[in-house]
C-alpha cells in the first residue's frame, strides 16, 4: 500500500510533470537534429537507413525510447488518476491521442510488412510538437 501511495504523490507531484516536459523539449531537440538537413535547406538526402523501416539507426531508437516515455507516463497517470479524472483533462486526451497513435504507426512500420518506410512516424511524432506549445503558454514572457 505504500507503494502504491508513493507513486500516486509522484505522478501528481510537480516534478514529474517537470520531468515529461524537459523530455518534451528533448525529443523536440532530438525531431530537429534529425531534419535539421531539410529544415536549414542543405541539399543532402536523409541516409536511407533512417527511413527503412528498422530499428537500425540512433534516430529510430530515439523515437521507440520517446514513445515508451510518453506511454510510460499515460499509463501511469491512468493507473493513479483513474480513466474519468485522466480523460476529463484535454491535456490528457491530446497527449493519449498522440501516444496512441504513435504506438499504432510505430508497429505498423517496424513489424513485418509492406508499409515499413519510417517517415510516417515522424509525422506522427511531429504532433508531440503541439505539446510543446502548451509549454510556450505557461511562459508568462510568451502569453505577454
Amino acid at each position: 500500500r505504500g507503494i502504491t501511495l508513493r507513486l500516486a504523490e509522484v505522478v501528481r507531484s510537480a516534478a514529474f510533470e517537470n520531468a515529461i516536459d524537459l523530455a518534451l523539449i528533448a525529443n523536440g531537440g532530438v525531431l530537429l537534429m534529425e531534419q535539421w538537413d531539410l529544415l536549414s535547406g542543405s541539399e543532402h538526402a536523409p541516409a536511407a537507413e533512417i527511413f527503412s523501416g528498422r530499428i537500425d539507426s540512433w534516430w529510430n531508437v530515439a523515437e521507440v525510447f520517446f514513445t515508451s516515455l510518453f506511454v510510460a507516463e499515460m499509463c501511469l497517470k491512468l493507473l493513479v488518476l483513474g480513466f474519468y479524472e485522466y480523460v476529463r483533462s484535454l491535456k490528457n486526451c491530446l497527449d493519449a491521442f498522440v501516444s496512441l497513435t504513435a504506438v499504432v504507426v510505430t508497429a505498423l512500420v517496424y513489424l513485418p510488412n509492406s508499409f515499413s518506410d519510417s517517415r510516417y512516424i515522424r509525422y506522427v511524432l511531429a504532433l508531440r510538437l503541439v505539446r510543446l506549445l502548451r509549454l510556450l503558454g505557461a511562459v508568462p514572457q510568451v502569453r505577454a
